[in-house]
């Protein structure tokens, strides 16, 4: 209402951010989730990782601003596989943490 939107873009924004959030805090990682298909998108595994390292992974949306800031983490995956990626992250940003 304060810019002037059309009342039905208002609520498919907002339909658009309650399916973000539950996708991201739903902590499945599923076939048809939208990180699978859209490449900037983060995803379960990513926001799960930015729980475990709270300076990592801010996206919502876009996972390059992560990339382009240093600031993402690849994620752990099913069955607590780390992969060498994120092996190799931790080794580099050992002052990153874990909560676990």
């Amino acid at each position: 209402m304060i810019i002037g939107a059309h009342p039905l873009t208002s609520w498919a924004a907002m339909m658009l951010n309650d399916w973000v959030g539950a996708d991201s805090h739903a902590g499945y990682d599923l076939p048809g989730l939208p990180h699978r298909w859209v490449p900037f998108w983060g995803g379960p595994i990513k926001h799960a990782m930015h729980h475990q390292r709270p300076l990592t992974n801010f996206q919502p949306y876009f996972n390059w601003f992560d990339r382009l800031f240093g600031t993402e983490c690849p994620g752990v995956q099913a069955s607590g596989y780390r992969s060498p990626e994120l092996i190799e992250w931790e080794r580099r940003n050992a002052k990153h943490k874990t909560l676990d």
